[in-house]
C-alpha cells in the first residue's frame, strides 16, 4: 500500500482540520464521514486510489466505524471507487512518498 501524508498549506503543521469525506463504492453506495485532516484511515483511503492508479495496489479490508460507532462498514478496498473530500485534497505522488495537500481556498 502507498503511504500518503495530509498537510495544509495555508496553516502551521500542528493544526488539524476536518475533512467531510465521501467514499463512492461499487453498486452506487455512499457513505460520508468526517475525519481529521491527518488521519490515518484518510490516508489510506486516498493511497488506495493513488495505488491502483500507478498499479501497485494490493487488496485491503476497510472496516470503518459509523454513526459515533454504533454501526460499521466493511469493504474491500476492490470496492472503492471514489473520494470525495471537503476541502479538497489532492494527491500528488513523488518517486519518494506521495504528499496530499488540500488546496487553499480561492
Amino acid at each position: 500500500m502507498v503511504t500518503t501524508s495530509v498537510s495544509r498549506e495555508s496553516e502551521a503543521t500542528t493544526q488539524q482540520t476536518e475533512v467531510i469525506v465521501k467514499l463512492l463504492l461499487s453498486g452506487g453506495h455512499q457513505y460520508t464521514l468526517v475525519l481529521k485532516s491527518d488521519a490515518p484511515l484518510l490516508r489510506s483511503l486516498l493511497g488506495t486510489i493513488l495505488s491502483r492508479v500507478q498499479g501497485t495496489g494490493s487488496r485491503t479490508l476497510f472496516q470503518i466505524p459509523l454513526e459515533a460507532g454504533r454501526v460499521s462498514i466493511c469493504f474491500s478496498s476492490d470496492d472503492l471507487v471514489a473520494v470525495t473530500t471537503e476541502p479538497p485534497v489532492f494527491v500528488r505522488p513523488n518517486d519518494d512518498q506521495p504528499q496530499t495537500e488540500e488546496a487553499s481556498a480561492s
